[in-house]
Protein backbone atom coordinates (compact mmCIF):
# COMPACT_ATOMS: atom_id res chain seq x y z
CA UNK A 1 0.00 0.00 0.00
CA UNK A 2 1.43 3.29 -1.04
CA UNK A 3 0.79 6.53 0.84
CA UNK A 4 -0.63 9.27 -1.29
CA UNK A 5 1.05 12.59 -1.17
CA UNK A 6 -1.13 15.63 -0.70
CA UNK A 7 0.28 18.71 -2.33
CA UNK A 8 1.36 21.44 0.08
CA UNK A 9 -0.88 23.94 -1.70
CA UNK A 10 -3.94 21.84 -0.83
CA UNK A 11 -2.93 21.75 2.83
CA UNK A 12 -2.41 25.50 2.79
CA UNK A 13 -5.81 25.98 1.18
CA UNK A 14 -7.49 23.79 3.81
CA UNK A 15 -5.74 25.66 6.61
CA UNK A 16 -6.75 29.02 5.16
CA UNK A 17 -10.37 27.82 4.85
CA UNK A 18 -10.35 26.65 8.48
CA UNK A 19 -8.91 29.98 9.63
CA UNK A 20 -11.51 31.89 7.61
CA UNK A 21 -14.29 29.80 9.17
CA UNK A 22 -12.88 30.45 12.64
CA UNK A 23 -12.67 34.19 11.85
CA UNK A 24 -16.34 34.24 10.80
CA UNK A 25 -17.40 32.42 13.97
CA UNK A 26 -15.42 34.88 16.12
CA UNK A 27 -16.62 37.91 14.19
CA UNK A 28 -20.27 36.92 14.50
CA UNK A 29 -19.89 36.20 18.22
CA UNK A 30 -21.59 38.45 20.76
CA UNK A 31 -18.26 38.98 22.55
CA UNK A 32 -16.12 40.00 19.57
CA UNK A 33 -16.45 43.80 19.82
CA UNK A 34 -16.29 43.93 23.66
CA UNK A 35 -13.19 41.71 23.53
CA UNK A 36 -11.54 44.08 21.04
CA UNK A 37 -12.40 47.03 23.28
CA UNK A 38 -10.89 45.32 26.33
CA UNK A 39 -7.79 44.33 24.37
CA UNK A 40 -7.39 47.89 23.07
CA UNK A 41 -7.80 49.27 26.60
CA UNK A 42 -5.14 46.94 27.98
CA UNK A 43 -2.72 47.86 25.18
CA UNK A 44 -3.38 51.58 25.76
CA UNK A 45 -2.89 51.21 29.53
CA UNK A 46 0.43 49.41 29.07
CA UNK A 47 1.56 52.01 26.52
CA UNK A 48 0.69 54.87 28.88
CA UNK A 49 2.46 53.23 31.81
CA UNK A 50 5.55 52.63 29.70
CA UNK A 51 5.45 56.20 28.38
CA UNK A 52 5.13 57.47 31.91
CA UNK A 53 8.19 55.50 33.02
CA UNK A 54 10.46 56.85 30.26
CA UNK A 55 11.57 60.28 29.29
CA UNK A 56 11.33 63.61 30.99
CA UNK A 57 8.42 63.34 33.38
CA UNK A 58 8.28 67.09 33.95
CA UNK A 59 7.68 67.89 30.29
CA UNK A 60 5.04 65.16 30.04
CA UNK A 61 3.13 66.55 33.01
CA UNK A 62 3.30 70.05 31.55
CA UNK A 63 2.17 69.01 28.09
CA UNK A 64 -0.53 66.53 29.17
CA UNK A 65 -1.43 67.26 32.81
CA UNK A 66 -4.60 65.17 32.74
CA UNK A 67 -2.63 62.06 31.81
CA UNK A 68 0.70 62.52 33.53
CA UNK A 69 0.49 64.48 36.70
CA UNK A 70 -2.77 66.17 37.55
CA UNK A 71 -3.07 64.06 40.68
CA UNK A 72 0.46 64.78 41.85
CA UNK A 73 0.91 68.37 40.74
CA UNK A 74 3.74 70.26 42.38
CA UNK A 75 2.84 73.45 44.21
CA UNK A 76 5.35 76.24 43.77
CA UNK A 77 3.34 79.07 45.34
CA UNK A 78 4.43 79.40 48.97
CA UNK A 79 1.31 81.31 50.04
CA UNK A 80 -1.00 78.65 48.57
CA UNK A 81 0.98 75.95 50.40
CA UNK A 82 0.72 77.88 53.69
CA UNK A 83 -3.06 78.18 53.30
CA UNK A 84 -3.35 74.43 52.64
CA UNK A 85 -1.26 73.63 55.73
CA UNK A 86 -3.44 75.97 57.82
CA UNK A 87 -6.62 74.28 56.55
CA UNK A 88 -5.19 70.84 57.33
CA UNK A 89 -4.14 71.88 60.86
CA UNK A 90 -7.61 73.36 61.50
CA UNK A 91 -9.22 70.10 60.38
CA UNK A 92 -6.83 68.19 62.61
CA UNK A 93 -7.82 70.30 65.64
CA UNK A 94 -11.48 69.36 65.09
CA UNK A 95 -10.75 65.65 64.80
CA UNK A 96 -10.10 62.93 67.33
CA UNK A 97 -8.22 59.65 67.18
CA UNK A 98 -10.37 56.52 67.27
CA UNK A 99 -9.44 52.89 67.86
CA UNK A 100 -10.11 50.00 65.53
CA UNK A 101 -12.69 48.70 68.02
CA UNK A 102 -14.54 52.03 67.95
CA UNK A 103 -14.48 52.00 64.14
CA UNK A 104 -15.81 48.44 63.92
CA UNK A 105 -18.54 49.16 66.51
CA UNK A 106 -19.81 52.40 64.91
CA UNK A 107 -23.58 52.64 64.37
CA UNK A 108 -25.06 50.72 61.42
CA UNK A 109 -26.31 54.02 59.95
CA UNK A 110 -22.71 55.24 59.65
CA UNK A 111 -21.68 51.93 58.06
CA UNK A 112 -24.43 52.25 55.43
CA UNK A 113 -23.51 55.87 54.70
CA UNK A 114 -19.83 54.86 54.38
CA UNK A 115 -20.77 52.10 51.93
CA UNK A 116 -22.87 54.53 49.87
CA UNK A 117 -20.08 57.10 49.87
CA UNK A 118 -17.74 54.37 48.67
CA UNK A 119 -19.80 54.06 45.51
CA UNK A 120 -18.94 57.65 44.67
CA UNK A 121 -15.35 57.64 45.95
CA UNK A 122 -13.91 58.19 42.48
CA UNK A 123 -15.99 61.37 42.17
CA UNK A 124 -15.27 62.75 45.63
Amino acid sequence: MQATRVPLSCLRGALVNKLLQLWEVLRSSLWFIPSLIVLGTVVLAVALIETDSYGNRESLSEEWPRLFGAGAANIYDAEFARVQVRIFEEDLRHSRRITLEEWENRPWRDKVLDALAGLFSSQL
